[in-house]
């Protein structure tokens, strides 16, 4: 969830670009109704092809939505009328199956803001709440500087491996179909010859069930190309680092008594 304010006077509005940070495969941004924009976008760099559609509804209805079309990248200028506050909320969602989907995350992961969908303080705390508790799982003791260090490092665990599948199980797998995560969370972004070494030994202690998720989704990925993860991203296989680093991982996992 997005939260923008303009100055006073200011003409509200949004740009879309989805030109930037690499190669564009294939693009689209369409409206959605009065209030929402949806699209996706296939890029081609790291992962030789990667899927993201998106769907976003915003807190007023756009005055206007411009899209220009262009083999670059799609893009559009959404202009909202000027109000007292100057300030629009947009929802967001993302998924590798479909617009759809990306929608039906975007309710699913809020679901309890039903009633009041575009409320960013209570999602706001919320989020602080949960990172509190994540962040909880280890308690240390330290100056100001050794505890600040020691948490965002604490911190830094849990931006990847990211979570894959959408609400209802679905996902793009590395044959380029679609699959659904059976009993398990279909996780991504796994740099594994940085990790294998300490971040998933750690892992193997303060997150034992994602553990289960992280190594059914290497024999996911096994199921769909025959072979366990190099460096896997979105569905892809990078092949850009040497080792094959699932197998330690697999291994310290089952040395720790990890089952499932």
């Amino acid at each position: 969830m997005h939260r923008y304010t303009w100055k006073k006077g200011a003409v509200p509005q949004l740009v879309i670009d989805l030109s930037q940070r690499d190669i564009t495969l294939d693009s689209r941004i369409e409206a959605d109704g009065a209030k929402a924009v949806k699209g996706f976008r296939r890029p081609k760099s790291w992962a030789s092809d990667q899927m993201v559609c998106f769907y976003m509804e915003f807190s007023q209805e756009p005055q206007e939505i411009q899209v220009i079309q262009s083999d670059k990248g799609a893009k559009a200028l959404v202009t909202f009328r000027q109000t007292s506050r100057n300030q629009v909320t947009v929802r967001c969602g993302i998924s590798s199956v479909s617009e759809e989907s990306a929608k039906e995350n975007m309710n699913a992961d809020a679901s309890w803001l039903s009633k009041s969908p575009f409320a960013f303080d209570a999602l706001k705390k919320a989020s602080s709440r949960d990172w509190n508790g994540y962040l909880s799982k280890i308690e240390v003791e330290g100056g100001e500087r050794e505890m600040r260090n020691f948490y965002t490092a604490l911190y830094h665990t849990a931006i990847a491996p990211c979570l894959y599948s959408d609400s209802d199980g679905r996902y793009r797998g590395m044959d380029g179909k679609i699959h659904t995560a059976d009993g398990f969370d279909r996780y991504t972004v796994f740099s594994l010859w940085d990790t294998f070494r300490s971040l998933h030994p750690l892992f193997d202690i303060i997150e034992r069930h994602r553990t289960v998720d992280f190594i059914r989704t290497f024999l996911s990925i096994w199921d769909e190309c025959g072979k366990l993860p190099v460096w896997e991203l979105s569905g892809n296989e990078t092949g850009c680092t040497i080792g094959y680093n699932s197998a330690p991982v697999i291994a310290d996992a089952v040395a720790k008594g990890i089952t499932g």
